[in-house]
């Protein structure tokens, strides 16, 4: 008991120190796509990574406080935000979006509501919020977070 209890600290700890990974390339900005950067704010569970997917495939994987860009086609895209298997926090955000080609779009994940009129669009879930944010806000909260 105790053994698994230990092993289940660890991996929440090595799980925690994990460094952002993207699974979508990002491309130089044309025409045919646009670019996609996803900010975590401070949201529990802090040891677990948010995981991003675009259309049902897996695009990101976000730990806490850290950030991570990739393109998508243009067009409306669907987006699925869930925790980490093995992780038991509750809720998912769903979300779509539709892009233009040379777009950047900047989106935060947070629990709580952001301060300002840099919010564009706001998603909710049981816990989780999805704010689209303008490029200047995204550029303030950059050092704070850590990237791949």
């Amino acid at each position: 008991m105790r053994s698994s209890f230990l092993i289940t600290i660890v991996f929440a700890f090595l799980t925690g120190c994990a460094s952002t990974r993207t699974y979508f390339p990002l491309n130089p900005q044309n025409d045919g796509e646009a670019t996609v950067h996803i900010f975590r704010d401070s949201v529990r569970p802090y040891a677990f990574a948010l995981e991003i997917f675009v259309d049902g495939e897996k695009a990101a994987s976000l730990p806490d406080r850290s950030y991570a860009a990739f393109s998508v086609p243009a067009g409306e895209h669907s987006f699925l935000l869930e925790w980490q298997p093995g992780s038991l926090a509750p809720g998912k955000l769903e979300a779509k979006a539709r892009f233009k080609g040379r777009d950047s779009r900047y989106f935060v994940v947070s629990e709580k509501d952001l301060p300002g009129p840099s919010i564009y669009y706001v998603f909710f879930s049981d816990r989780l919020r999805l704010f689209e944010v303008s490029a200047e806000y995204a550029q303030q909260l950059r050092p704070k977070l850590r990237q791949k």
